[in-house]
């Protein structure tokens, strides 16, 4: 009858086929397993536990006993060579048993990347919508400002503006120098020259913000004449449904 062994950390730098040339200086070997490191950091490919089956139980047995505890051992320069063997003789137990379980894990994992794939799908679905929503609010404003003759003056207002080059900043500076000098000279003029530009450009802010406030009542309106279009063609198709289950009743 077979025998397992499992190894609870398999030492650095093992492989199946390194483990298996130990293991079988002890005794006749079956199968051997080595469980993978999951998303290591390392290049190599990495293991964390084992299993080998032994042909004989007894052997399987002494092979736990005497190696349990003990340094691996092997090249000094090796990196297995301070690590110590874990492991110990499981009883009653099968190969298939690991098979079962193996298996049962990895559906367990593929489970998990279905529900992971399906909800970033969602994700991306309601992201598109929201955006397709955004574009069709967008075009029913601008056909309502359209409507009402203030499209152009929204773009007016969202223009954007140039950006002033160092020649230009030069001009400015030299302009504001002067400016100062006409001051000095002529401070009474040129400060109510000033005072009448800010009332005129008050004057301009209130007109852009009634225009704003106009724009969106229009805008108002005409959301909720969408919204009462939809209600009459659902009844509408409700009254239909209605007719159409009274002429089978008729009819039957």
């Amino acid at each position: 009858m077979p025998g397992v062994i499992y190894i609870q950390s398999v030492p650095p730098m093992f492989t199946v086929k390194h483990l298996r040339e130990i293991m079988s200086r002890f005794g006749e070997l079956g199968r051997v397993y080595l469980q993978a490191e999951k998303r290591g950091p390392h290049k190599r490919k990495r293991y964390t536990e084992g299993w080998v089956e032994f042909k004989s139980k007894k052997c399987a047995k002494e092979v736990a006993q005497m190696l349990n505890g003990n340094q691996v051992g092997g090249r000094k320069r090796s990196a297995a060579y301070d690590s110590v063997w874990t492991m110990k003789y499981l009883h009653s137990f099968k190969w298939e048993h690991l098979m079962e379980q193996l298996s049962y894990e990895k559906r367990v994992e593929q489970q998990r990347l279905r529900t992971e794939i399906s909800f970033e799908k969602r994700k991306a679905e309601h992201f598109s919508q929201q955006v397709e929503k955004g574009e069709r609010l967008k075009k029913l404003e601008e056909r309502v400002l359209k409507k009402s003759g203030l499209w152009k003056r929204y773009l007016m207002q969202h223009h954007q503006k140039k950006v002033i080059s160092e020649n230009k900043l030069g001009k400015s500076k030299q302009l504001s120098g002067e400016k100062d000098f006409l001051q000095m000279i002529f401070g009474g003029k040129e400060e109510q020259k000033e005072e009448n530009e800010k009332e005129v450009g008050r004057e301009e802010e209130e007109k852009e913000e009634e225009i704003m406030e106009e724009g969106k009542e229009v805008i108002n309106e005409g959301a909720k004449k969408i919204e009462k279009t939809n209600k009459i063609i659902k009844r509408r198709k409700k009254k239909n449904i209605l007719v159409k289950k009274n002429r089978k009743i008729k009819r039957l």
